[in-house]
């Protein structure tokens, strides 16, 4: 975390992979730590603090915070406080929208003002989000925008926060972390590329559907050829998956197949039918396709 807050205080207009810092534990110093963030780098307009509503929810037509070169979210997860089934379906959608943003590289937006102008700029926006939920993100073993850091499992003792809150207070002391960070070599990072950590391992099998299980493990028990169609998948749920005969013989199998196929977390739209399906997928590992435009593949 310190070569990507580092990379960003040197190369600023660098968009990064988003970080995201998971713990369960309520006062582990996670809001002292985006207080610092904000006073490092001076505060609004330059960081944003947002909440998911404003990426993915009711207000997300309001873009101001695009402008910022960092965007703090308190929590990721959309929905905890609904039902599992409505749960799941918000943390899809969000991520959806949110993986667009976070993406890095060279990226133009669309920044809309309430009340204001709409106008296209390139974003230098970077992402540090947190979560009280494993499973906030349904990412996948694809996904190459997130790196997740398991936050401290202990709450910090009393002492812990005063010497932070009046470190961001301290204009003398913001500079001397400003040089700390200034001094780091930074010539190896890489601002594209998402750790593999213990804590990204865990909220991948936390996203994971009951279905993404079964035919994953479906698929990784026997050998199929470069591609696999939905109606093969249905063809092997249905002989050798008790859920899938059951969601057969209720009538909901295709369906169930047809949606975990066009799931957005590792999806790509092709145009051009198979031939340039063909073309994309070369150097990949191609996991499962639907249809003719929308493909499953593994590493992209």
């Amino acid at each position: 975390f310190r070569l990507w807050l580092a990379n960003k205080v040197q190369k600023p207009w660098e968009r990064q992979v988003g970080v995201v810092n998971v713990t369960r534990t309520h006062g582990t110093g996670r809001g002292t730590l985006f207080m610092l963030v904000r006073a490092l780098f001076g505060g609004a307009p330059n960081v944003r603090s947002i909440g998911m509503d404003q990426i993915a929810g009711n207000t997300a037509q309001w873009t101001q915070w695009l402008e910022a070169l960092l965007v703090t979210v308190d929590e990721a997860d959309p929905a905890e406080e609904v039902g599992l089934a409505r749960r799941a379906t918000s943390s899809r959608k969000a991520y959806a929208v949110l993986k667009d943003y976070v993406d890095p590289g060279v990226k133009h937006v669309t920044v809309n003002i309430k009340g204001g102008a709409t106008y296209e700029t390139q974003s230098f926006t970077s992402f540090l989000i947190a979560s009280n939920s494993e499973d906030a993100l349904p990412i996948s073993d694809a996904d190459r925008r997130f790196t997740i850091l398991q936050g401290n499992r202990e709450r910090a003792p009393d002492d812990f926060y005063p010497p932070y809150e009046a470190l961001a207070r301290d204009e003398a002391g913001l500079d001397m972390l400003w040089g700390y960070l200034q001094s780091l070599d930074v010539s190896a990072f890489r601002a594209d590329r998402a750790l593999k950590t213990e804590a990204r391992g865990a909220m991948i099998d936390a996203g994971k559907s009951d279905l993404d299980v079964e035919l994953e493990g479906l698929l990784a028990a026997a050998a199929w050829p470069a591609y696999v169609t939905t109606q093969m998948l249905e063809a092997l749920m249905e002989r050798h998956s008790e859920p899938g005969k059951r969601a057969a013989r209720a009538g909901f199998l295709k369906g169930m197949v047809s949606r975990w196929v066009r799931d957005s977390r590792d999806s790509v739209t092709v145009q051009g039918g198979l031939d340039a399906f063909a073309e994309v997928v070369s150097a990949a590992s191609v996991v499962r396709m639907g249809g003719v435009r929308r493909f499953k593949v593994r590493g992209v």
